[in-house]
C-alpha cells in the first residue's frame, strides 16, 4: 500500500512540512490539503522531501499548485532535500528553475528569512 506521512513544524514565520513516503496519485491530495491550509497561515513554507522515496507526476503537480497558490498570496515557498529520484522528476519536467531549492533546512531557513 502506498502511503505518505506529513509532519509540521514552525521555525519563526516559516512552516516546515516534512514529507515521508511516496507522493503518488493515491497520496498527493493529502499533501495538497496540508499545503493549502499552510498558505493561509504563514509568510514562508518549506517542504522537506528528504524522506520521499518516490514521487510521480501527481506529486509534482501538487508542488506546482502549491507554488502558484503561495505566489498568489505573497508566501515564499521552498523545497529542501530533493533526493536523486525526486530531482530527476523535477528536472525532466523542467521545473527546477521555478522553485527555490535548498540543500538542507538550516540553509533554507537562513535564506528564506533574509
Amino acid at each position: 500500500m502506498t502511503s505518505v506521512k506529513l509532519t509540521e513544524a514552525t521555525e519563526g514565520e516559516t512552516i516546515i512540512i516534512r514529507v515521508d513516503g511516496r507522493v503518488t496519485m493515491q497520496t498527493a491530495h493529502v499533501l495538497l490539503t496540508r499545503l493549502k491550509d499552510c498558505v493561509g497561515r504563514t509568510h514562508r513554507i518549506l517542504i522537506n522531501l528528504v524522506k520521499v522515496d518516490y514521487m510521480d507526476s501527481s506529486g509534482v503537480g501538487v508542488l506546482v499548485t502549491a507554488l502558484k497558490l503561495s505566489r498568489d498570496k505573497g508566501v515564499r515557498f521552498g523545497l529542501v532535500g530533493l533526493n536523486e529520484r525526486v530531482c530527476v522528476v523535477m528536472e525532466m519536467s523542467g521545473l527546477t528553475a521555478l522553485f527555490e531549492i535548498f540543500e538542507d533546512e538550516t540553509k533554507a531557513l537562513a535564506a528564506m528569512a533574509g
